[in-house]
């Protein structure tokens, strides 16, 4: 049961930190052309996230359930704890081209306030 937790402990940091991320954006003072081309890149984030969260949420599940097994093998859910892991770094790296990409439509200005709003969390 305590790794479950800390799988679901990690996802809601990543979430957290998308928020954290979000809410910094919105405090930039982006012109609409920034905002237009920001939205096109979160859009496309939720398209490449959105099949591996849903696989996570059904493997996090799935593990919960065999940690309540006795039957469950050692081998089963060393497996399914690799294919959990797999899933979260894959997220992770899409996180964080997506933050690389929109990091790239901002002005140094706005690049430096994000730099100071993340630091100050």
């Amino acid at each position: 049961a305590g790794f479950s937790l800390s799988v679901n402990n990690l996802s809601n940091i990543a979430k957290s930190s998308v928020d954290d991320f979000s809410e910094a954006l919105s405090s930039l003072n982006l012109s609409s052309e920034q905002q237009v081309q920001i939205d096109k890149i979160k859009k496309e984030h939720t398209q490449a996230s959105q099949p591996l969260k849903t696989e996570l949420t059904t493997k996090q599940e799935h593990l919960k359930t065999l940690l309540n097994q006795d039957s469950a093998s050692d081998e089963e859910i060393y497996n399914l704890r690799k294919q959990i892991n797999l899933l979260d770094d894959q997220l992770t790296k899409i996180r964080q081209e997506t933050r690389k990409k929109i990091k790239e439509v901002l002005n140094d200005e706005q690049k430096n306030k994000l730099r100071d709003l993340q630091f100050k969390r």
